[in-house]
């Protein structure tokens, strides 16, 4: 064989020979040591070590080169020996080797100096000092991002904060923080990804980069980026990068834990509360300030010790039995217990024993001082603690003994309620409705005990309540019907003014009910009992309304009450289920998905929500019966396979975070199989809240329709905004379209409608073929009725998919 082919057979070495004054090379010697095949020997010898090995009288030349180029670097293993007539060269490429060696090095420096950090900006500042010094990367920078900016923590340089500024969609860091994944730049000069900052990375002679996401609370609290001067570096360095980030999360959680654990001890060695642990010799292990303030004794005269160096002998047997059997149980042992201090004095302490693993720990209130003050303690259990004004128990002991001391007068009891005050506390948080319950309680405080109001009202005894979240009751002794303009004029002027509040500038509204005594009712119960039916009336007609009860309102307070007892009974019973009305694909008729319907079922029929929706969906029991029925739902879907099930969700549902949160868990655990029905009164009022909601359910794969299309509010603005999957069109419009052009109009534009915004329709209410074949001319995608199914049981419709 022909030396030169020879040569070229070879390809796991690079290989050079050089015989009679001819040289071969082949492809990979050419491509590690950067050779041309004409002038191989002078190329050479631009290498400097070679050069010199020609240049001297040694034989043989053996030892690792780093052969550096423009944009990348190589570390080779190059054996030369010279011959009679020429020399033969080896070189092999051991970079990787050389890069894991490199990784080990840089994992056992960070391995050592992380886990000692102090604080997050040692942590940081120790990990650029080891990228920089052991990896050799040119430049590296760590900054966190907190309220959309970004700040340096620790960086190698300081204009390396310039690629930070100017933060856009495009940018490559805006891609770590959607994605939460690793960003590779291989090459600068090419890569599309950097083009918003490729003249930066250039001027720097940053030729590659990656930028790192560091996770806190799963969210991406700060990004680490390096840089360095060659081509397709980074990639080797998969292993390192995924030590990084795992090191990082493990060192940033030890770190937080520490801060919390110092807080925590410091917060329970400064607090005001007693706290003592004894483990089950009993012998104490930990005190905290307040008992060596209590006491007398300091840390170390208590420390191992038995509890009753506190026995003051006030206590039988019994009482300590009680305690011990309780606790030695894992139970809770709350009481009053009266110690001894070290000087031999008293003390009352409110203690509450809590058995934890191996440990008792006492929590304690020294109410030594407070029994001096009953009376007063008595007073603050009729105080509502946000306003100051009376709770619903003192509203009612105040009134009650009004009442029975004039109970041959008029008086007027009157509810104000602040109108969708739970869109505040979402809007602007739990403090700023806090502050508008003061601020309104104070107004109506300091508005009917004016002067020109008592006197109209020949009265000096006023008694003010909060109770039921936001809801203000008024008694007024001594007040009749020619009263109620004055009240209501003072309503007006209260609501009528803009408030600022912890710097926002609102504008409140309201709704009333007033009953009057003895006209309405004979006692308190029954008034505040007719005043809350006209309060429930006044708010179906909007905000600002003020119902004053008459006689019509008899029956309706004999149904609602009725109602109430129903829904009550229901949930004593279990009898809350759905039934489920299949929904059809408008192509092939095959189920697709169904609507649960509420029912109640009794032992002699089926309710319909016609007789008890209202009312649940206003009531307390309307959230308990929202998870309940989510459960059912949970079940039926289990059952299943590829159907759809929608769930009506009322405003009340809508803005507690319980129910959004339980859709949550359920569209995770069946994706793309739960659809909520919410109707467009519901979503038009608190916009911003109503589409931060939606985004939200929508990313955890539940699909958003909205329920009677076209008989609430709707306008294009509201459907354009918001993220709306399927309009499900009114059952009126469906039945009326035979016969009434205008409403086979309007369907046809709801259709047109939202296929222009890419949004599903479904008809309900189809009853016959001829509503079919319009719906499916209009291209309705769609259909729900009594043509195809009535509402179904559970079995029933598992019955139905199964056929």
């Amino acid at each position: 064989m022909e030396l030169s082919s020879l040569v070229k057979n070879i390809t796991k070495y690079g290989v050079v020979i050089s015989y009679n004054s001819q040289v071969f090379a082949n492809k990979k010697a050419l491509e590690l040591l950067n050779l041309r095949k004409r002038t191989i020997f002078n190329d050479l010898k631009k290498i400097e070590e070679i050069k010199e090995f020609f240049n001297s009288s040694k034989n043989v030349f053996k030892e690792m080169l780093k052969i550096k180029n423009q944009i990348t670097n190589k570390y080779l293993n190059v054996y030369i020996k010279k011959l009679d007539n020429g020399f033969i060269l080896i070189v092999d490429d051991i970079t990787k080797f050389m890069n894991d060696e490199k990784i080990i090095d840089i994992i056992v420096s960070l391995n050592k100096k992380l886990y000692k950090s102090k604080d997050e900006k040692e942590l940081f500042n120790n990990l650029i000092k080891i990228l920089i010094k052991k990896g050799k990367f040119k430049d590296a920078i760590v900054v966190n991002y907190e309220k959309g900016e970004f700040k340096t923590i620790a960086c190698s340089n300081e204009y390396l904060f310039d690629f930070f500024k100017n933060i856009d969609k495009n940018h490559p860091i805006a891609k770590v923080l959607e994605n939460k994944e690793v960003f590779y730049n291989d090459d600068s000069r090419i890569n599309k990804d950097v083009q918003s900052v490729k003249d930066k990375l250039l001027q720097y002679n940053f030729l590659s980069s990656v930028a790192i996401p560091i996770i806190k609370n799963n969210k991406v609290y700060a990004v680490l980026c390096i840089f360095q001067d060659e081509i397709d570096y980074f990639r080797h360095f998969k292993k390192l990068i995924e030590y990084i980030i795992n090191s990082l999360t493990i060192n940033i959680a030890k770190l937080e834990d520490l801060v919390f654990k110092d807080v925590l001890l410091n917060a329970i060695n400064k607090g005001h509360e007693w706290v003592m642990i004894t483990n089950k010799v009993p012998e104490i292990v930990f005190v905290n300030d307040t008992v060596e303030k209590i006491t007398g004794y300091k840390k170390h005269e208590l420390i191992g010790h038995n509890p009753k160096i506190f026995k003051s002998g006030l206590h039988n047997a019994a009482f300590y039995k009680e305690m011990w059997d309780k606790i030695t149980k894992g139970k809770v042992f709350e009481s009053v217990i009266i110690n001894k201090t070290k000087d031999g004095k008293l003390f009352y302490l409110l203690d509450k024993i809590v058995p934890v693993g191996d440990f008792y720990i006492s929590l304690g209130k020294d109410i030594t001082n407070e029994k001096k003050y009953f009376h007063l303690i008595e007073e603050l259990k009729y105080k509502d603690p946000i306003t100051g004004l009376y709770n619903k128990d003192g509203f009612f002991k105040n009134a009650k003994e009004y009442l029975r001391k004039f109970k041959y007068e008029s008086h007027i009891l009157l509810i104000v309620d602040i109108y969708n005050f739970n869109a505040i506390n979402h809007k602007y948080g739990i403090d700023v409705g806090d502050e508008v319950l003061k601020t309104i309680g104070k107004k109506l405080k300091n508005s009917f005990f004016e002067r020109d109001l008592i006197y109209q009202l020949k009265s000096s005894n006023i008694t003010l309540g909060r109770f039921n979240g936001d809801e203000f009751a008024i008694f007024l002794e001594k007040a009749d019907d020619y009263c109620i303009p004055k009240i209501l004029n003072k309503l007006y002027e209260i609501f009528n003014e803009e408030y600022k509040i912890k710097n926002e500038i609102l504008k409140l509204d309201y709704n009333a009910g007033i009953s009057i005594y003895p006209k309405d009712a004979s006692n308190v119960d029954e008034l505040l009992n007719h005043a809350s039916v006209s309060l429930i009336n006044a708010k179906k007609d909007g905000p600002n309304i003020v119902r004053i009860y008459s006689k019509e309102y008899s029956d309706e307070i004999y149904k609602f009450n009725e109602t109430l007892s129903l829904i009550k009974d229901a949930l004593k019973n279990n009898e809350f289920d759905f039934f489920y009305q299949p929904i059809v694909n408008t192509s092939d008729e095959k189920v697709v998905g169904a609507e649960a319907l509420l029912r109640i079922i009794k032992k002699d029929g089926v309710i319909l929500p016609g007789k008890f929706i209202d009312v649940l969906e206003n009531s307390k029991y309307s959230l308990e019966v929202a998870m309940n029925m989510l459960d059912r739902i949970e079940e039926v879907l289990e059952k299943t396979d590829n159907v759809k099930i929608s769930y009506n969700l009322c405003d009340k549902q809508f803005r507690n975070e319980l129910t959004i949160e339980k859709l949550i868990s359920i569209g995770k655990r069946f994706p793309d199989r739960l659809q909520v029905e919410l109707i467009e009164r519901v979503l038009i009022h608190e916009k911003v809240y109503s589409i931060r909601v939606l985004d939200k359910l929508k990313c955890n794969n539940i699909t958003i329709a909205i329920d009677d299309f076209g008989t609430g509010y709707s306008s294009l603005s509201y459907i354009r905004e918001l993220p709306v999957d399927v309009i499900k069109i009114d059952i009126s419009f469906v039945r009326k379209m035979m016969q009434n052009p205008k409403d086979l109009a309007i369907v046809k534009t709801i259709i047109n409608l939202a296929k222009e915004l890419e949004i599903k329709t479904v008809a309900e209410g189809v009853e016959d073929e001829a509503q079919i074949a319009i719906l499916k001319a209009l291209g309705c995608d769609y259909l729900q009725g009594f043509y195809y199914y009535k509402p179904l049981t559970k079995d029933e419709f598992l019955k139905v998919l199964r056929s």
